[in-house]
């Protein structure tokens, strides 16, 4: 016996719905667009602060307030949100604003090389502070 291949049946009508169906990328646009909460938002930045002078060195207190500054304005949360381990990605960052913060912080530290996955290698203020002080390749100095 030779089994035959399924053949597609559209679904059947719905009753009311006057014949004509309507596909649901349509039904999204007659509704008004998609709904607020898939929408982006656009990132609220206000304006960097200077980059640090690399060379002269730095200490833990100035590399983790620059960090802690970035990621702030980054996600938008409040002072004393973000402690030196909360995870960023807990925090409010995503995949895209960690891009973002990878690139403020090379800005904001010329010189220093970061990962283009810094975020995720290192998903804190202290590790990202870590990783950036043993990257100048001076030991921090201490305030």
């Amino acid at each position: 016996m030779q089994q035959q291949a399924p053949q597609f049946m559209p679904p059947p009508p719905v009753p009311g719905a006057g014949g004509a169906q309507v596909p649901v990328w349509q039904q999204a646009q007659d509704a008004g667009g998609p709904p607020e909460a898939a929408v982006s938002k656009p990132i609220q930045r206000g304006p960097a602060g200077p980059a640090l002078d690399v060379k002269s060195g730095l200490s833990l207190e100035v590399v983790t307030g620059k960090v802690k500054e970035i990621a702030l304005r980054i996600t938008g949360a409040d002072e004393g949100e973000i402690e030196a381990d909360t995870p960023l990605m807990e925090a409010g960052l995503t995949s895209n604003s960690a891009i973002i913060m990878r690139d403020e912080l090379s800005q904001a530290l010329p010189g220093v090389q970061l990962p283009v996955t810094l975020v995720f290698d290192y998903p804190s203020v202290s590790a990202m502070t870590e990783l950036i002080l043993q990257s100048t390749g001076a030991p921090a100095l201490k305030n």
